[in-house]
């Protein structure tokens, strides 16, 4: 089935307002679809949560949480571990990233990531912290703050691990990875320095594979610069990217599928001619998306600094 018209998420909930060249993050939680964004004031990070299509007034994690502070331009991250969500951003001081965790009633104290990883980690102002999990574990990447690449490092809920470092690969300046679990693998995608392509590796019997290239499978493959990729696990046979067409935001989000059996990319799609016309992506900023009850939701930034939304009943 194809994608369906886009709506408006404040058409549900009262009050949203996303921070300029900021992105939603979407993930389910305890049979919710919960999205969460930094707020327009730049006051935190807010969310909403939905079963049934019956959508909850907005919440600011600071209300229980008063010491987050998001750093400018960038989004925050989120996922499931132990029967608790955790929600990765980096701070307002470009000083390192930081965490909360929720059990569905109460947030967390805040946890700095910097002082908990051996020898420390920093990322490039105005990117965004990406989470999976692999191997009972968290897995966080980040854009260096050298702009030296893709760096990463695992919590196994006890202890973290020093960083680690992803060799021979190049990401766009003011981007960000994406990290997701698929076919029992870690897949790491980012959008490359030379603008033409998205790039990807995985993670296999200890070491990171070299990198391939989606536009080289899928017959062509650009994105608008500083924006980066987002994946959504269709099933356990299909992977589909999403990226924001090099024309830029007014042409929308294109996506192309990772199927195996065998092993290949389709060609891509303009979501945006889908749905009947996407209004315009907000500059610089990306998408977020999930499967949630047999659908795929993609949320993104409007140009008005709202959220809007569709969805794909799966296959």
């Amino acid at each position: 089935m194809s994608f369906q018209p886009q709506q408006n998420l404040s058409t549900f909930v009262r009050g949203i307002g996303v921070y300029d060249h900021s992105s939603p993050a979407a993930i389910t939680y305890k049979g919710k679809l919960y999205v969460f964004y930094v707020g327009r004031g730049d006051d935190g990070i807010f969310y909403t949560s939905m079963n049934d299509w019956n959508w909850d007034p907005i919440k600011n994690i600071n209300d229980q949480v008063k010491e987050i502070g998001v750093a400018n331009n960038t989004s925050p991250s989120a996922v499931v571990f132990k029967d608790k969500l955790y929600l990765f951003y980096n701070g307002s001081g470009n000083d390192g990233t930081f965490y909360t965790t929720f059990d569905g009633r109460k947030w967390d104290p805040i946890v700095a990531v910097n002082a908990m990883v051996p020898g420390g980690m920093g990322f490039l102002p105005g990117t965004s912290p990406s989470v999976a999990m692999n191997q009972d574990a968290i897995q966080l990447f980040w854009n260096g703050r050298g702009d030296d690449g893709i760096f990463y490092a695992s919590f196994n809920g006890t202890h973290w691990s020093r960083a680690g470092h992803i060799d021979n690969v190049g990401i766009a300046r003011g981007t960000s990875p994406c990290a997701v679990l698929f076919n029992k693998k870690l897949h790491v995608f980012w959008n490359g320095r030379g603008g033409d392509s998205t790039y990807y590796c995985t993670f296999e019997n200890g070491y990171w594979t070299p990198q391939r290239s989606v536009a080289d499978q899928n017959r062509g493959q650009g994105y608008y610069p500083r924006t980066s990729p987002m994946t959504v696990v269709l099933d356990d046979k299909r992977l589909r990217l999403f990226w924001v067409g090099s024309g830029g935001p007014e042409q929308g989000l294109w996506y192309s599928d990772l199927v195996l059996n065998p092993y290949s990319w389709t060609r891509q799609q303009n979501m945006a001619k889908e749905i009947g016309g996407q209004g315009p992506l907000k500059k610089e900023s990306s998408a977020s998306g999930v499967k949630y009850e047999q659908s795929a939701y993609v949320f993104w930034e409007g140009d008005g600094q709202d959220i809007w939304f569709t969805y794909e009943l799966a296959k």
